[in-house]
Parts: structure tokens; sequence; C-alpha cells
């Protein structure tokens, strides 16, 4: 627009305007699997988390009063568009390759070969890209490119309910072995988090010592960081850099499978020596409420690792004492979209954590409900808000006549 906004509210519609009209644009979305979410918090796998956007790129789907297009890249599917297939939203699907592109993928790892040679590895996986790229990952970086050293795979893979899903499993199973210990325990470790962590975080892993940094344990800033880049390298880790920290992730299916691989009892243990270490850094009741973008992130952050952790009711006390609540974070700072990433997990839990919730005070989680739907509501997500509001109108009602 050629202009600098003066503040975060009424960025959505400012932008619309500014794509409105006979003038096209395009906008390039890469990796946007970073802001959906993942299926494990109520929200259904590849629901956009934040409603402004979802607005935007249904908008821009309907393509009502705008030539702008978007070309988004995501590993799950943009559940948001549904309505749109078809109809302003197209799918490509990269799954299962062309045999081609699968010899280009495992070529550019390095793995030797013709192209008979090179068929015959990726035939087996169905031309399946993730499994194609991580075996490329495998014999290019881990045996100098040699075909022969590729795994071989037994009846019960092949016929298993979901034969990719079992193959890639075998394959990975390999790489843990062939990995050194303390990027197996890194890996591990980094599979805990599922919006990703940082170095600092995975530095109080270390520290912790014992079974909680494992093959880390005696691991400095330098050390680790380098060990984070040889997973980049290998392509089993990806990283995101903000203004104020740089976050490493992995790809959900390999999250799912490096997470089992922890030595300790329970997950809690990672989350839970993260928390002790970042209570001391924050104010659990501050007099005066965080505006500072940075001081927010943290408290988000540490909110999660507190719900990881098993530690809920320590986790609500810092939304209620900590961040003010609907009262601070809304009415005061209008940052809506934080509000619904944070009670999202307590309001819309998976069946595991709904089992926890469910043990808290009705009258609690009515008030999460309600506020909930007031964040929602602001977003324009009528549909999450009118959700939440029922619930807590249901669990109000249920109360009294009890």
């Amino acid at each position: 627009t050629g202009e600098t906004p003066t503040s975060a509210g009424g960025l959505l519609e400012r932008l619309q305007v500014a794509l409105a009209g006979d003038e096209p644009h395009l906008l390039v979305l890469d990796g946007l699997e970073r802001v959906q979410a993942e299926g494990t918090t109520g929200r259904p796998r590849g629901e956009l988390e934040d409603p402004q956007l979802r607005r935007l790129v249904r908008w821009l789907a309907a393509g009502q009063g705008t030539r702008t297009r978007a070309l988004v890249t995501s590993r799950f599917p943009l559940v948001d568009l549904d309505d749109w297939k078809h109809a302003g939203h197209r799918e490509e699907r990269l799954e299962d390759l062309e045999p081609a592109a699968a010899r280009a993928v495992l070529r550019g790892w390095g793995v030797q070969g013709d192209d008979a040679t090179l068929d015959g590895l990726a035939a087996p996986l169905g031309y399946h890209a993730l499994s194609v790229a991580v075996l490329g990952s495998y014999l290019g970086k881990l045996w100098g490119g040699d075909p022969t050293k590729a795994p071989t795979f037994d009846r019960g893979e092949l016929a298993a309910a979901d034969p990719n899903a079992a193959k890639l499993t075998r394959i990975l199973t390999h790489y843990a072995e062939k990995l050194p210990d303390a990027e197996r325990d890194l890996l591990a470790r980094l599979s805990t988090f599922p919006r990703g962590v940082t170095v600092e975080f995975l530095g109080f892993l270390i520290d912790a010592g014992g079974q909680i940094a494992g093959a880390l344990a005696g691991c400095n800033v330098s050390r680790l960081r380098m060990l984070l880049e040889q997973l980049r390298d290998l392509g089993l880790v990806f990283r995101y850099d903000a203004a104020h920290e740089t976050t490493f992730t992995a790809h959900p299916f390999l999250r799912d499978y490096f997470r089992e691989l922890l030595v300790v009892t329970k997950h809690e243990e990672i989350h839970e020596a993260v928390r002790v270490r970042l209570v001391p850094s924050l104010e659990t009741k501050p007099e005066r409420k965080p505006t500072d973008p940075i001081v927010l992130d943290r408290y988000e952050r540490l909110i999660e690792v507190s719900r990881m952790a098993g530690q809920e009711e320590k986790a609500l006390d810092l939304y209620w004492n900590g961040l003010g609540g609907y009262l601070h974070l809304g009415d005061k700072l209008g940052d809506y979209a934080r509000g619904m990433r944070v009670l999202s997990p307590f309001v819309f839990a998976d069946e595991s954590v709904e089992r926890t919730t469910r043990k808290k005070d009705a009258t609690t989680r009515a008030l999460l409900l309600s506020q909930f739907a007031r964040y929602a509501r602001r977003l324009g997500d009528l549909a999450s808000a009118l959700r939440a509001l029922r619930q807590s109108i249901d669990i109000w009602n249920a109360n009294l006549c009890e």
C-alpha cells in the first residue's frame, strides 16, 4: 500500500482494500503448516489457527472483488478451503511422484546409479515423495550414495493397512540406527515439541542432565548448533528464523517416529525440565501485565510447556494472572489470535486431554469457553465462537440443574 501501519488493528481489512480491483497480485505462502493445527488440540488437522489468515485465504478462493491469487505449500491439507475445491481452490497433492521426479530427488541427494537402478529404489516405495526423500538422504548422506545399502521390505510391510507408512518406518529405523547417538537423541527431544523448539529450550534439557539430556549431556551451545545444522543437512530438521529467535522443527511424520525413541519414561519429563527453567524468567502475577510481543511469546510458550508437562492448573494460572485473561489480552491489546491459540487446547481438547479438563471445576471451564468465544467473535470466527458459547451455556445449565 505504500503506507506503514501504526497498529495491528484492521490489518486484514486494509490488505483486502489494497488487493481489491482489477490489478492482479500473486501471494506465495510457503510452509503454511507452521500456522495450521496438527489435530492434537481439538482443532481439525490442517485448520488454520489464525482466523484472520483463514478469512484471507477464503476471500482469495472466493475471488469476489479481487484478481489476487495465492500459491500455497503445506504438509497439511487446507481443510478451511474444502468448500471451494474445484471452485477457486485447486489442490495438487505431491504424495506420489512421477518416476522422473523421483529419480531427480534421489540424484539430488547424491544417490548413484542409472535410471533403472533408481527406479528400483523408488518403485517399491510407490514413488511416495517423503519416503523417496528420506531414502535419498539416508543413502546419499550416510552411505556415500551407494544404492545397494537401501533397506529391503518384508511382506508384512507391503500388506500393511498403510504400506507407505510401514515402509517409511523401516527406512527411518535404519536411519536411526546409523545416526550418531547425540544426533538421534537430539532429534528425539526436538520431536516432543509440536510447534518446534529453540536452542535455549534444548539447552535447558542438556543442563538437566541424566536421562533428560541423554547423549547430549555436556554439549555446549556451539556443539548443539552444529548438531542441529547437521540434521538440517540431512533434511531431517527445518529451521525458521524470526526477529528474536530461531525455531527448529521436523516433518510431522518424522516427529511421530523419533519421539518414540526417547529413553525417558514420559514425554512430560522433557517439558517439565523446560518449564522449571522458564518459570523464574517471568512473573506469575505481574502488577503491570506484559505488552511487549517478545515477552507475550515467552508467556505463551511457558503456558504450552506447562500444559504438556501435565501442569494444567499452573498453565491456566499463567493465562489468568500472567497474561491477564481477556481483560488484558483482548480488551487492552486486541491480541485475539493469541488468546485463541492459548485457550484452544483447553476448550477444544482431544479425547486424552478432554478427560483431564473434565476434572476441572465446571465454572472454570465455562469461563474459559466464554473467553474463547469472545476472542473468536472479535476475529470474525463466528462458527468457533458459537460452538464455544453453546458449550459454556450447557455447562452453566447443567450446574444450575444440579
